[in-house]
């Protein structure tokens, strides 16, 4: 089925999944440090909610505008994140590599 023809049965995008609300570090890193999740991208959302009026399948749609707009949330869950609050110091590990290539 050719990707048009697809889009008439696609179910919108999903945004923030719910249970990453709960996620404390999540919310608070989105809050305070949105120049990290600036959204750049070519496209003209204005000019291409314009072209997809017609686009009979509107949730889709205007899931694909949200994306544009507000940025796109990867699939990853939350709960399955490693992550320390303070962040991870990895200056200290030793990679096995860096003996090798130095003739350690």
């Amino acid at each position: 089925m050719p990707s048009v023809t697809s889009t008439l049965f696609k179910d919108p995008l999903l945004g923030l999944p719910e249970e990453d609300y709960k996620h404390e570090w999540v919310m608070s890193t989105l809050d305070k440090y949105p120049h990290l999740f600036k959204i750049v991208t070519p496209i003209r959302v204005d000019n291409l909610r314009h072209l997809l009026l017609s686009h009979p399948n509107h949730p889709f749609v205007e899931s694909i505008i949200a994306g544009f707009q507000e940025g796109f949330w990867p699939a990853a869950k939350a709960d399955l994140l490693v992550s320390q609050k303070d962040g991870f110091d990895n200056c200290r590990h030793v990679d096995v590599l860096d003996d090798v290539m130095q003739g350690s």
